[in-house]
């Protein structure tokens, strides 16, 4: 889980810094596991197997739309609910078990709670807990708290899958950040619901 606040971190340094070419507009998968449309200006690699960063490539981009300065998509894969359907799925992500599962993962990347916001959307039939937390970041070295500033963290179950997408945001303008993460998502479409049958 610690790697999991650091790549966020390291992302978030990275916007505006030199890497790949930009990959805005129909972004897909190479083995079909999902596919996004990103912003203009925006790039998307795969820094280890199951875990996407997209970003700003550039401060122009970064400051375009009052965007965040990074995104990680992790998809970690769940034998036990491979052959679950959807439906029961979407009620496990109402359990205690799932909001104490999304409170840790909160945790590992803000070291204060000042504010949350949570709300619950269907993207392309997977349903989605947006939650939005305002505070200190933590320094995932030291586990101290850092600088200002508000995480998105997004979770969805699949059969066989559990998709996690977690986004800094700005400390100032962060509705409109918000809002910004919030059109990416609502263009991210999972492809193999069937678990990890494409993953390499």
């Amino acid at each position: 889980m610690r790697g999991w606040a650091l790549t966020i971190v390291l992302a978030m340094g990275m916007a505006g810094a030199a890497g790949p070419s930009a990959a805005q507009g129909r972004w897909k998968q190479p083995n079909d596991l999902f596919s996004v449309t990103l912003p203009a200006g925006w790039t998307i690699n795969e820094p280890e197997r199951n875990r996407w960063t997209f970003r700003p490539l550039n401060d122009r981009a970064l400051a375009a739309r009052d965007a965040p300065a990074a995104c990680i998509l992790q998809l970690t894969e769940s034998v036990s609910t491979m052959f679950r359907p959807q439906a029961e799925l979407d009620r496990m992500m109402q359990t205690p078990q799932f909001l104490e599962l999304w409170q840790r993962s909160n945790a590992e990347l803000m070291a204060t709670n000042e504010m949350q916001q949570i709300t619950v959307e269907r993207i392309h039939g997977l349903r989605f807990v947006h939650i939005v937390t305002h505070g200190r970041l933590r320094d995932p070295r030291t586990r101290r708290p850092a600088e200002r500033g508000a995480v998105l963290l997004a979770m969805t179950l699949a059969p066989g899958q559990f998709w996690r997408v977690a986004c800094g945001l700005p400390s100032e303008n962060t509705e409109s950040s918000v809002q910004a993460v919030n059109a990416i998502l609502g263009t991210l479409r999972i492809h193999d619901t069937t678990g990890a049958t494409n993953a390499r």
